[in-house]
């Protein structure tokens, strides 16, 4: 067949052969870049986010901590006042991070985590509020064996439930 064609022929349809090839290659790379976009886009506006507000959980709860901790040891009326309210500012912010992250999670796995969140923030806040409380009025000793016991404990549970 292709001994009886002319020279301009066969480099013609060679020449068709290899543009039939960029095009598939071109429809190949299309389909493929299409599909990387998507995993970038999900990745960016989505895990990328709630990545972001699992560790500004995790910064209000060291702020809490912290804040706790100054309570604690503060001798003075008006530094207790103030730490306390610094708790309450983060305790709301802590709220308004879990909603957003709560109303943002899609996948069954992603709510089996938030559950085991839910429920060790349900554990904690009954005693943060405690050391708040025993900070603000109670004497050292019992300060310390609060925020050194239970509510580390619980603390760190919580903690590690938002890591997951």
């Amino acid at each position: 067949m292709f001994k009886n064609m002319k020279i301009a022929m066969k480099i013609g349809i060679g020449f068709a052969g290899v543009l039939l090839a960029v095009a598939a290659l071109v429809l190949f790379t299309n389909s493929r870049l299409d599909r990387i976009d998507t995993v970038v886009d999900l990745v960016v506006q989505d895990r990328n986010v709630k990545v972001r507000q699992c560790y500004q959980l995790l910064d209000n709860l060291n702020v809490v901590s912290r804040a706790l901790r100054n309570i604690a040891l503060a001798d003075d009326q008006d530094t207790r006042s103030k730490e306390a309210a610094r708790v309450e500012g983060v305790r709301e912010s802590q709220s308004s991070v879990l909603d957003s992250l709560s109303k943002s999670i899609n996948s069954e796995d992603g709510q089996k985590l938030f559950a085991a969140i839910t429920k060790a923030r349900e554990s904690y806040g009954p005693l943060q509020k405690k050391t708040l409380e025993v900070g603000l009025e109670g004497d050292k000793k019992s300060k310390k064996a609060l925020l050194l016991g239970d509510f580390l404990k619980e603390q760190n549970q919580y903690m590690e439930d938002i890591k997951k």
